[in-house]
């Protein structure tokens, strides 16, 4: 098969890096509404096809690049309206999506929005520089889509003789601020299901929603792609306001300390008695993994899940954690405490794998495993003490009608008046 004569790959992964960065950002920003009818999927979508825009153009097909940025804008708008429009007919038209009959184009698509959406159709009024941006970047992408002007022909723009007219540095900037653009909008439009990759980093909602699984934006990503006109814009719509208004009223302030071991996992052992103050704030397992780490000095990992969910410490923050969703059955079918394993890191400064022998103990509170990893195996009395903490937590567990009273009952535990005894 002939190759094509006029093709001119871009050599300049580098540049792209940042932008790459930025999608990912967008990418974890996803929804944790479970009435968002799959956004996350046209989200995922969205993401995929800009990061696919940029290896298309890498390779040398600048027009199909746009398109595929191009596409990355409709398929969110389509994501959103599936979302966010409150009509009978959105049923209708997304009936009509999913048999490929006909359904709106993306002007036809965002005027209904603009009708019909619960939240999208403040953007109107309160955000017009957004959807200026969107009619703008649409009408320049389709300029090179539908190949108007010499600039958007392979065999001229790529041709011996008019490569100095058509420089490939020139078309690469244009490309990627292109790019730029759309990443904004894509992360705009994620902000019609709600507002929490922004509103995480309000000062006033700082360290209240930590069961959040969206990741809030970055600076950078806000000033770089969004704009920060366009955001605070956006933080004057009612729809912002509301869920601010509703996080503050439902969560408290919780301390930095708290707040990690919700949000990542990280237990900061020097930071006790704000743990330890906070605990009837924080989830189920962070509770639990939070009294397993202070309880003994030798825990470097508590896993839940089989290993899916974990949390770790700064006591020994070079030893990594062991990611197997068989590890609870392993631990268990032992039937042993202190279940001998190895686990491994590679050390890029000594070029070498460490190897550290580490101990595995499970036990189950409710229905819910947990396995405490410690550097050496702990004592008998230890696991005396450890078997009270869980009889006593799982008592609670049991007689609490929810999870709001288990929590309002870990302060009235004996284990909690030991470990705040000990600080």
């Amino acid at each position: 098969m002939a190759s094509s004569n006029y093709l001119r790959p871009v050599d300049d992964s580098e540049r792209f890096q940042e932008l790459r960065h930025f999608i990912i950002e967008v990418a974890m920003s996803f929804s944790g509404r479970i009435d968002s009818d799959n956004y996350n999927v046209f989200l995922q979508e969205s993401v995929e096809l800009l990061l696919n825009a940029i290896d298309v153009f890498r390779m040398g097909y600048f027009d199909a690049a746009y398109y595929l940025v191009r596409s990355a804008i409709e398929v969110s708008t389509v994501g959103v309206y599936f979302s966010d429009s409150h009509t009978v007919e959105k049923e209708e038209k997304k009936k009509s999506w999913i048999d490929l009959s006909y359904f709106p184009v993306q002007k036809k698509l965002l005027k209904r929005l603009i009708d019909e959406g619960l939240a999208f159709s403040e953007f109107k009024e309160e955000l017009p520089a957004f959807l200026d941006l969107i009619e703008k970047s649409s009408d320049y992408a389709n300029k090179m889509i539908h190949k108007q002007g010499h600039q958007s022909f392979y065999c001229v723009r790529n041709h011996p003789a008019y490569v100095g007219k058509y420089p490939l540095r020139d078309l690469t900037n244009d490309f990627m601020e292109y790019l730029r653009t759309a990443i904004g909008i894509v992360a705009v439009m994620r902000l019609a299901i709600d507002p929490f990759p922004v509103l995480l980093t309000d000062e006033t909602c700082r360290n209240r929603f930590a069961d959040s699984v969206t990741r809030p934006y970055s600076d950078e990503l806000i000033d770089q792609c969004i704009g920060n006109d366009i955001l605070t814009q956006y933080k004057q719509t009612g729809f912002y306001s509301s869920v601010k208004q509703w996080v503050i009223s439902m969560f408290p302030i919780m301390s930095d300390a708290a707040y990690d071991a919700q949000q990542v996992g990280y237990i900061d052992v020097e930071c006790r008695m704000d743990l330890l103050a906070d605990i009837d704030l924080v989830g189920f397992h962070t509770a639990c993994a939070v009294f397993f780490t202070l309880a003994f000095p030798e825990v470097c990992n508590v896993y839940v899940f089989g290993g899916i969910d974990w949390y770790f410490n700064n006591r020994f923050d070079t030893i990594p954690a062991s990611s197997s969703t068989a590890l609870i059955a392993e631990v268990e079918e032992s039937g042993v405490d202190n279940f001998q394993c190895t686990s491994s890191r590679f050390n890029a400064v000594q070029n070498v794998t460490d190897e550290f022998t580490l101990y595995r103990t499970a036990r189950k509170i409710g229905s819910e495993g947990f396995v405490i990893e410690t550097v050496t195996p702990l004592l008998k009395n230890q696991i005396v003490f450890l078997d009270s903490i869980v009889d006593e937590l799982d008592s609670l567990r049991f007689k609490a009608a929810n999870l709001t009273e288990w929590r309002s009952g870990l302060k009235l535990t004996k284990v909690y008046d030991v470990l705040f005894g000990g600080k």
